[in-house]
């Protein structure tokens, strides 16, 4: 099984990205011999723009160690918190350490030139890894106004905090098209 570039640069980034929200955790709340025990927070405190859930643009993924959401448009990761871990001791918001806020305009967006703008459908708008479970995949599939497909795989593993994103396009225009794999 090859691994290609982009899956790779996605892999290292997501790590990078743990290793820094770990690093600023330790820093605040000190190492993990001297944090109290706290109690799971719910899987209920996410909140998302109700505008968005009610036209069912947004696909929420819960694992045992992740609570992300995925926007349709694009196939873009919103936000991504740690289950498990608190903002601040005793409260019941979660540690994110990806998010689209005023504050922290990040999303974390990859795919194949000319799908950014495109409405992806998918089977469900929620995820949950079952208990048990080591792999959850979501699927999503949109197609241009010139007949392209694209596909987007977002693949969660137990305790695992990297999300694979897989990028396809299939080309059913009968054109040439070119295409380029993107990040951002």
């Amino acid at each position: 099984m090859m691994i290609n570039k982009q899956t790779f640069i996605q892999a290292a980034f997501f790590a990078i990205l743990f290793n820094v929200g770990l690093s600023w955790y330790q820093g605040y709340y000190g190492s993990p011999e001297a944090v109290q025990s706290y109690q799971p927070i719910s899987s209920s405190v996410m909140s998302v723009p109700s505008s968005f859930v009610e036209k069912g643009r947004l696909i929420v993924v819960d694992t045992d160690v992740l609570s992300v959401v995925i926007d349709k448009k694009g196939g873009r990761i919103l936000r991504a918190e740690l289950a498990g871990f608190a903002k601040e001791p005793g409260s019941e918001e979660r540690f994110k350490v990806l998010d689209t806020t005023e504050q922290q305009g990040l999303v974390a967006a990859s795919g194949i030139s000319g799908d950014g703008g495109l409405l992806y459908a998918s089977a469900q708008n929620k995820y949950t890894m079952k208990s048990g479970g080591d792999k959850l995949t979501v699927r999503m599939q949109a197609t241009d106004e010139n007949g392209v497909k694209y596909f987007k795989r977002f693949v969660f593993n137990k305790s695992d905090f990297v999300v694979k994103v897989e990028s396809t396009a299939e080309n059913t225009s009968g054109e040439k098209r070119e295409v380029q794999p993107y990040q951002l």
